[in-house]
């Protein structure tokens, strides 16, 4: 409890892993007009297989701040690494509600 309400500040973590498999088909597509005429012939590369496998930690912080009975704030922050993307994502959340008893 501060002079300014009451803060609930939680902080965690998790990791999220997931993996697909599987292998690529090709298959020729030729496109008619509309008498039936033969218009085009596409041929695609031959297909391969893939294995693909990813794990995601993440970090997150938040702050539920109560000023009274009426007034609240949401408030957090969370930071994930997503190495299939070569990204990191910084995600910053916030929400203003009124509290009920």
């Amino acid at each position: 409890m501060t002079g300014l309400g009451m803060h609930k500040i939680q902080f965690g973590s998790s990791v999220a892993s997931t993996n697909d498999e599987g292998q690529l088909h090709t298959k020729t597509i030729t496109i008619f007009d509309d008498q039936g005429a033969k218009l085009r012939t596409i041929d695609f590369t031959p297909g391969s297989s893939f294995d693909r496998s990813d794990l995601q930690p993440a970090i997150f912080v938040q702050d539920h701040w109560t000023f009274n009975s009426h007034l609240a704030i949401d408030a957090g922050l969370r930071v994930e690494r997503r190495p299939l993307r070569q990204r990191h994502a910084l995600h910053l959340e916030r929400d203003l509600c009124g509290v009920q008893r």
